[in-house]
Formats: C-alpha cells, structure tokens, sequence
C-alpha cells in the first residue's frame, strides 16, 4: 500500500544525507544571515566562529515550515541549505587574507544568493496548502 509517508521517503533520506554532509542547515532571510553572522561575539576567530556559525544553523533548521508537499519542502531545505555557505562565506570575507579563497567566497554568495531568490519566487508561486 503507498501511504503519504512512504511517498516522502526520498526526501527524508535527502534531508537526512544533507544534515550529516553539511553538517547545518539555516532557514534565514539574507539580512538576518548578515546580522546573525556580524553579531557573532568578537572573541571567536576562524574556525570557532564558523563552528558558532554551524551550530545557528543547525538550530536555525527546526524551523523550516514543510507542509507534506514534495516540491514546496524541497525548495525550503535548499533554500536553508543555501544559507550555510552563505553566512561561513561572510566569516571568511571578514576574516580570511588568501586573496583567492575570498574570492571563492564571494562567488559563493553571489551563486547561492541568486538561487535562493529563484527559489523564494518559486515558493510564492505555489498555491498555499
């Protein structure tokens, strides 16, 4: 018998794979990310902070809204998924002094932040459910 939840099993493995590869997940807005990522407390440099960053993230992923409805939870997983790298890009802007690994993360942002606004405007299209 197929029930609904056996229908969202390849996205629960998905989410799965994702949690333990990346480590986090964040479900912010741009600004809340640039905010979130500035108030980072002065004390941490490099790779605490960043694992301060993964720890928001991570709690930040409870919050994602899915409704049952395969297309519409997988946008917000990325969209959260997506966020990461931005925030941990950010840290390295501020941060790092290899010219080349600062330009890597500005193309990260500049990549994931226009994949989130096309998937954002995905979501609205959605009839609500």
């Amino acid at each position: 018998m197929h029930t609904r939840s056996s229908s969202l099993a390849p996205l629960a493995a998905f989410v799965c794979g994702v949690l333990m590869g990346a480590g986090a997940l964040a479900f912010l807005e741009p600004s809340a990310v640039r905010a979130a990522a500035s108030a980072m407390p002065m004390g941490l440099h490099g790779s605490s902070q960043l694992h301060a960053a993964m720890d928001h993230m991570m709690d930040s992923s409870a919050k994602a809204s899915l409704n049952g409805d395969t297309d519409h939870d997988f946008l917000t997983l990325m969209i959260a998924h997506h966020q990461g790298p931005i925030e941990m890009a950010g840290i390295e802007l501020r941060q790092g002094r290899r010219p080349e690994v600062r330009r890597l993360a500005q193309r990260i942002i500049a990549a994931q932040t226009s994949e989130i606004k096309q998937m954002r405007a995905w979501l609205r299209a959605m009839p609500q459910r």
